[in-house]
């Protein structure tokens, strides 16, 4: 949507610029960082999960629990 310039984002500036190499997007650097976010995984109570997600589950579990 940033670059349809229909807003704007906040997103990790990774040293590889994998997150905005090759747009036509500015990039404009917080002055103080921002604290970590705690993320997790949202599933729909008593649904099954298909094979490929239980995976993508248990990888991300395994990679990134604490």
């Amino acid at each position: 949507m940033v670059e349809a310039g229909l807003g704007i984002a906040i997103v990790p500036l990774l040293p590889s610029g994998a997150v905005t190499r090759g747009r036509r997007i500015a990039v404009v650097a917080l002055d103080a960082p921002i604290r970590p976010i705690h993320s997790g995984v949202l599933l729909r109570r008593r649904e099954t999960l298909t094979r490929p997600a239980a995976r993508l589950l248990e990888f991300t579990k395994s990679r990134f629990a604490s």
